[in-house]
């Protein structure tokens, strides 16, 4: 931006912050409390705020926060201009000017931008609070307290008209503490509704993972069937037809293997049957180690034979304790 554009800017916002109001611009240094400077322009005052603008930013100080040589500045300036009840009242040196109101006890007061002071109660007028600050009652403007301080001025006042003097402060404090306790217990209620939310979260979202997971088991299981079908199908057809292909995968158990290839062999193979990676058949069954299983013929037969060899060993058994009575028998009777 141009020179030429920049003024012409300045200009119109600072025609623009004056529109309504009476009071010309100039510029000065303005100090507050603490002792802090900024050179800017007076604009205007509005609802106890000093409108002042610095380059071409406006800026809103508290009336009260600027010096007390400031302060005066302005309240000349305005009287002289018929403007004086734009400004707060003047703060009151002699404590005793209010000597017939009780104030409240000592405790911290707020505004709405986060700023704090430490004084008594003394008496509301209209829109205007005044405290006892050290040995000076200021004024300052009720609207500007934090809701929790006008809640408290409201109780002082209603006790005020209720209760004689000297409980004012006591009671006002009580309904504090009951308010302060009351936000406090909200406070704690909506800490175990968050807690009960995030229980239930967790709770929900474990139960989401185990059925994910029972889900998943489901759907593997399924799979593994869908693939041991197609394997003992794919196996029968490599049996019957020479010129299928063997099966590509085994998901069945395997305790046994070909002892020519060491190719895996499934449970469900018999003898007879060929190999799928050498095409050997099998005339007997191997395990996982090499040795021969018999089969379920070869173990009837023996099996068989093992009963026939007992039942023999009994009748020779018999038969020879029946030899044996019997020449115990003769040798008796002899006698």
């Amino acid at each position: 931006m141009n020179p030429p554009m920049r003024i012409a800017t300045t200009l119109l916002i600072l025609l623009l912050c004056t529109v309504g109001s009476d009071t010309p611009i100039f510029g000065r240094t303005w100090t507050d409390l603490h002792g802090r400077t900024i050179s800017a322009t007076f604009v205007r005052v509005h609802e106890g705020k000093v409108v002042l603008l610095s380059g071409s930013k406006p800026l809103q100080i508290p009336f009260l926060s600027l010096s007390i040589e400031d302060q005066q500045y302005l309240r000349n300036m305005l009287e002289a201009e018929g403007n004086g009840h734009l400004l707060p009242p003047e703060p009151v040196a002699d404590v005793n000017a209010f000597s017939e109101d009780k104030p409240s006890p000592e405790r911290n007061w707020g505004d709405l931008q986060g700023h704090r002071i430490r004084g008594r109660l003394v008496r509301v007028e209209g829109n205007w609070v005044y405290l006892l600050v050290g040995d000076q009652i200021a004024p300052y403007p009720l609207d500007g307290f934090r809701p929790r301080d006008r809640n408290y001025i409201q109780a002082w006042l209603n006790q005020k008209a209720n209760t004689p003097g000297s409980l004012i402060g006591a009671q006002a404090d009580r309904q504090a503490a009951e308010e302060a306790k009351q936000r406090e217990a909200e406070i704690a209620q909506r800490k175990r509704d968050e807690q009960k939310r995030l229980e239930a979260d967790r709770k929900r979202r474990e139960q989401e993972r185990l059925a994910a997971e029972q889900e998943r088991l489901r759907r593997e299981e399924k799979e593994r069937q869908l693939a041991f079908r197609s394997e003992r199908k794919a196996w029968k057809l490599f049996q019957t037809d020479p010129n299928s292909p063997p099966p590509a995968s085994i998901v069945s158990n395997c305790s046994r293997s070909c002892s020519k290839c060491g190719r895996p062999i499934p449970d469900y193979a018999k003898s007879g049957e060929r190999c799928p990676g050498c095409g050997m058949v099998w005339d007997a069954q191997y395990d996982r180690f090499g040795r021969p299983v018999p089969s379920a013929s070869t173990v009837g037969w023996v099996m068989a034979g093992i009963v026939c060899i007992g039942i023999l060993v009994c009748v020779l058994i018999i038969w020879g304790i029946s030899l044996v009575l019997k020449g115990i028998g003769s040798l008796a009777r002899r006698a």
